[in-house]
């Protein structure tokens, strides 16, 4: 993005980049006297991208942190048929939707909420990005940057899916286990996926 705005508007890209901002100010530090700063020489679109970006690391941050396993004393007896044992984590989860890779850390009744705003978040920032600079990174003849912007597109297309697939499942009162137990096989599984949609 910085780079973008570096060949769209002429600045310099070291405004309002907070990573190359701490490298400096730690490159400075022997040098107190003469720090100086860029990062409040953003503009609008660049202020709204590091917050969303912000709101992005902060969710997946809590989700990754969350702690959805419960202890199986504690819990009622009346509801031990919504505990679900996880094989990867060896905890017991209520109401577990699944275990999930991106965040390494079970989905359940817990912390659904928290993984959709991170979904959400991580949605709306990749597609923040790419109205920023797709346009720009499309017509560069840069291999590399063509590359980051598949990446882009690739990331937006998989977090886009996996928060609409998880709506529909709220939307239907289901988790993601109960629906993959449902429709084994892929021709089930396209059926229940239709059936979810409808």
């Amino acid at each position: 993005m910085f780079l973008a705005r570096t060949e769209l508007t002429g600045r310099h890209y070291k405004k309002c980049n907070i990573a190359a901002e701490i490298w400096d100010l730690v490159d400075q530090l022997p040098n107190v006297k003469g720090i100086s700063s860029d990062v409040l020489d953003c503009s609008l679109e660049e202020t709204l991208y590091l917050v969303f970006l912000g709101f992005f690391i902060v969710l997946y941050a809590m989700s990754v942190t969350s702690v959805p396993q419960i202890d199986t004393k504690d819990s009622d007896n009346s509801k031990t048929e919504s505990i679900s044992f996880c094989s990867k984590c060896c905890a017991n989860v209520d109401t577990m939707d699944h275990h999930c890779y991106l965040i390494c850390n079970c989905v359940g009744k817990k912390n659904r909420g928290l993984f959709l705003c991170c979904l959400l978040a991580g949605t709306v920032n990749l597609s923040y990005l790419l109205y920023l600079c797709g346009a720009w990174a499309f017509r560069s003849n840069d291999c590399i940057t063509v590359i980051g912007l598949l990446l882009v597109v690739l990331f937006l297309g998989l977090l886009a899916a996996l928060l609409a697939f998880q709506l529909l499942l709220i939307r239907n009162k289901e988790t993601t286990i109960g629906f993959m137990k449902k429709n084994k096989g892929k021709r089930n599984f396209l059926t229940g996926l239709a059936k979810l949609v409808v």
